[in-house]
């Protein structure tokens, strides 16, 4: 280096003392991009596959028997995979925590409504969704009906290269004056969030709801069902497209999921790639998530507490108080999705403290709203300890934040872990167009955030 290239005294100082964000894509080798690239065509697999809990849950299940590992589940939408470590479990699990629902459509309890030479399928939407998002987008219906035998019935129209879909049709521009006044969120009301099921009408003038009785005739030929076989069961309206690389470099994925399929895909691939863990480790997907942790297979549930008195029985720990010393010993990630920084609506992000794609694994401190209301707000010591792991194994992380204070907010479900007195941080990746039927993240981002977890639980 010359004598003009030498860095000042303040120069050296600067890069001593700041910190500063970088693309994990800088001084990435061939031999990355190839590992990078590869580990994101498993992904896409996994997330064109597993559009629901219950497809997610199938999909989990048959790569833990492959995996060897040890699975427990609940009611086909909540599952566990588990390796024991080289540690008795008196010393406490190492437990990674994603959740596995996505926004949707459901189906109304009575879905199929006739009007004006149409028939359609009535909606409920789930989870915080922007309602316009999801007119005039290919959609596939999934799901079960449970038979008058009680035997389940899987539905699954829509997926197929040559299969039909459903849409949910918008106000043509030529009429829509009115609406294109009103606020974004009432642009598309809940109740228009109705989607096309049929047309052709059965040929008998003494039939009422003509196009409707032909749907409901289809249905019986296929499934054997009857409309009131649909009352109890679970449909979801999900986007039809398939996950596709974005970018003239391929460098982002888009597709429906990522939030928080993309950090189950890394927690149970890490779990795979470790042989034989330090700690006992718990790998745990959880329903419910997006409508706040409620319900029987959520974060709110005894899940993952009966999982872990199960796996202490198994080692001879049955007291209470023993059991309750596991839980304090343990330490847990919450893995779930982040705010990147859309620089087209540069106003709500604190662009200092919001995380960028390509950046790296994300670290969140806190979550919650406002005052850090309704937040898990972790501690400096465990903080520190989960960068000092990630530091000493190269995995390239950043600070997550969510927006500017006052400007929203979100939470994810490690309040819920925080209760049995454990650390627990949340560490995932920021995407953008989070809650749409297509989201956006990077390949490099998910390439760390498996490494990380690995790290965590060697």
């Amino acid at each position: 280096m010359s004598e003009k290239e030498k860095l000042s005294k303040w120069q050296e100082k600067e890069k001593k003392l700041s910190y500063e964000r970088k693309s994990c894509w800088e001084g990435c080798t061939d031999g990355q991009k190839k590992k990078i690239f590869s580990l994101a065509e498993k992904y896409k697999t996994f997330l064109g596959q597993a559009k629901t809990e219950r497809k997610v849950v199938e999909f989990i299940e048959n790569f833990a028997k492959k995996n060897k590992m040890e699975c427990f589940k609940n009611k086909e939408k909540a599952i566990a995979i588990v390796k024991t470590g080289k540690r008795p479990i008196n010393e406490g699990l190492r437990i990674i925590v994603s959740h596995i629902d996505s926004p949707h459509l459901d189906l109304k309890r009575i879905p199929l409504h006739e009007e004006a030479n149409l028939c359609f399928l009535k909606t409920h939407y789930y989870g915080g969704i922007k309602k316009y998002h999801w007119v005039n987008v290919p959609l596939s219906l999934i799901g079960i009906i449970i038979g008058k035998d009680g035997k389940k019935i899987n539905v699954e129209i829509g997926e197929g290269k040559d299969d039909l879909c459903f849409v949910i049709s918008d106000l043509l521009p030529h009429l829509a004056g009115k609406q294109m006044k009103k606020n974004a969120k009432d642009v598309v009301t809940g109740e228009q969030l109705t989607a096309i099921a049929g047309n052709i009408c059965v040929n008998d003038s003494k039939i009422k709801e003509k196009i409707k009785l032909n749907v409901l005739d289809l249905l019986n030929k296929k499934y054997g069902i009857c409309e009131k076989d649909m009352i109890s069961a679970e449909l979801q309206l999900v986007p039809s497209t398939i996950p596709r690389d974005v970018g003239f470099d391929k460098a982002l994925i888009g597709g429906y999921g990522h939030d928080d399929k993309i950090c189950a895909f890394a927690s149970f691939e890490a779990l795979a790639n470790v042989s034989k863990p330090e700690y006992t480790t718990m790998m745990l997907f959880l329903d419910k998530e997006e409508i706040g942790s409620v319900g029987n297979t959520s974060a709110g549930s005894y899940f993952f507490s009966n999982v872990v008195m199960e796996l202490c029985k198994k080692q001879n720990i049955t007291d209470p108080m023993e059991i309750r010393n596991v839980f304090e010993k343990s330490r847990c990630i919450s893995s779930d999705v982040d705010v990147g920084i859309n620089p087209v609506f540069a106003e709500v992000h604190d662009m200092q403290n919001d995380p960028i794609i390509g950046g790296g694994v994300c670290i969140g401190k806190s979550t919650g709203w406002g005052g850090k209301y309704d937040a898990n707000d972790s501690n400096a010591e465990y903080m520190a300890n989960i960068v000092d792991i990630y530091d000493k194994n190269n995995i390239l992380w950043q600070s997550a934040g969510m927006g500017k204070i006052d400007e929203g907010g979100g939470g994810t479900v490690s309040k819920y872990f925080s209760r049995y007195n454990m650390e627990v941080l949340d560490v995932g990746i920021a995407i953008l167009g989070m809650h749409s039927p297509f989201e956006i993240a990077s390949k490099i981002d998910l390439y760390y955030l498996e490494k990380a977890h690995q790290a965590f639980i060697k």
